[in-house]
């Protein structure tokens, strides 16, 4: 069975060729909102049969190298291009500081689909900025983190996209879940309970 499922949203169907052993879900929609971004990402999962997956814009080229999965989160660091220049975004170690300081440290992560589904079924896609790397850092809360600096998935930038206008005002988005971050861990807790939730990955 494979482990990772490449998921890729557009507005038109999208066909890509993905690694052997892979496996590709095209998730046709539209959004203009984070929260609508979100809400889309959770329909998807319910379509997705590996158990971890990562998202690959249409615009994006898949990483050419993809670390085994563990735990909740796989990430490394960011090659971010634009206007046709490609910077690396170095990444640290996972904790809740550095990611407070850098929220984006989980774009384009690989996430266990069942803890994300979890997640985002108990605190709902309306968070702060609801930018879903905040639902990554909860899956990287309850299953831990691993940082692959050979992981380098890309993030073509363009600007004025949702997520270019995201990076530039985030930072609000930050100060609400450090405020709620007790009340989020709770709901998770009191939903996993509620349907006798275990992770089995």
């Amino acid at each position: 069975m494979n482990k990772i499922t490449i998921l890729t949203r557009s507005k038109e169907p999208f066909d890509r060729v993905v690694p052997e052993g892979m496996s590709y879900l095209n998730y046709v929609s539209t959004f203009t909102t984070a929260s609508e971004a979100n809400t889309n990402i959770r329909k998807a999962l319910d379509l997705i049969e590996t158990p971890y997956m990562a998202i690959v814009d249409s615009d994006d080229d898949i990483p050419g190298f993809f670390p085994e999965p563990q735990k909740g989160i796989i990430y490394g660091d960011n090659r971010v291009r634009q206007n046709g220049i490609i910077e690396i975004r170095k990444n640290p170690e996972f904790s809740t500081d550095e990611f407070y300081k850098n929220p984006f440290m989980f774009h384009k992560a690989i996430v266990n689909v069942a803890e994300l589904k979890v997640v985002m079924d108990a605190i709902g896609p309306q968070m702060p900025h609801s930018f879903y790397s905040f639902h990554y850092y909860f899956v990287a809360i309850t299953m831990g983190a691993v940082y692959d600096p050979l992981f380098q998935p890309v993030w073509n930038k363009n600007p004025g996209s949702l997520w270019s206008k995201l990076d530039n005002g985030i930072m609000p988005g930050v100060k609400g879940i450090k405020a709620q971050q007790g009340e989020y861990l709770k709901k998770i807790v009191r939903y996993k309970k509620e349907i006798g939730y275990v992770n089995e990955t």
